[in-house]
């Protein structure tokens, strides 16, 4: 009877996982920039799985560098460091693509948390996500839904973004055509008055009338 209490409430337990996990998707599939989609990885990484422990390193094309972009409620944001490609295995794991587990004596570190390693999972082009255990191991299948879910939305937000800007760039070069075209019909124009025209008085009043409309 205890045997299967036990399995109904792993199953239902695992039910609400699965439940929690679908919301965060969704809710993540909201997010209009990397930084919210971040804030809402590292709350899910939390509530779903736990996972308090956590943070978010993005890619920029600036620098060329990994800046600190969101953390758990264990993490101190303002305590970890800008990573480069210096920084060993983290680098190694963002290049490759491949998830590592970073010795503790290496980036990306915790303030006030040097002892613990670090699994680091890669998030495409994007960045890495950061792992740390807390009271029991790393939950890896956890983490790694976190990092899919995660790396699907930002590429969604920087995939609007490029179509956004070429959207844009369509629109100031319509406009310039536009523009053009208007300068030259009135050149046309102006042209023709000057070939029907013979007297002066007539050549101006054309002219005025032309560039007047």
């Amino acid at each position: 009877m205890v045997i299967v209490s036990r399995d109904v409430t792993g199953r239902v337990r695992r039910q609400r996982q699965i439940e929690s996990v679908h919301d965060a998707t969704e809710e993540l599939t909201t997010a209009d920039a990397p930084e919210a989609a971040c804030d809402l990885a590292t709350a899910a990484a939390a509530d779903v799985f736990d996972m308090h422990a956590v943070a978010v390193f993005l890619y920029k094309d600036e620098t060329g560098s990994l800046e600190p972009t969101a953390a758990g409620p264990d993490v101190s944001l303002d305590g970890l460091s800008t990573l480069s490609s210096s920084d060993g295995a983290v680098w190694d794991a963002f290049v490759d693509t491949s998830m590592r587990l970073v010795d503790a004596a290496e980036p990306p570190r915790r303030a006030n948390n040097s002892r613990q390693e670090t699994l680091v999972l890669p998030l495409g082009t994007n960045g890495v996500l950061a792992v740390w255990p807390t009271d029991s191991d790393i939950d890896t299948d956890g983490a790694s839904i976190i990092a899919a879910t995660l790396e699907a939305a930002l590429n969604r937000v920087r995939g609007e973004r490029r179509l956004e800007t070429q959207r844009e760039k369509l629109r100031r070069q319509t406009k310039r055509a536009d523009r053009l075209a208007s300068i030259t019909e009135l050149t046309r124009r102006v042209d023709a008055a000057l070939t029907t025209e013979s007297s002066q008085s007539g050549l101006y009043d054309a002219v005025c009338g032309e560039l007047c409309e």
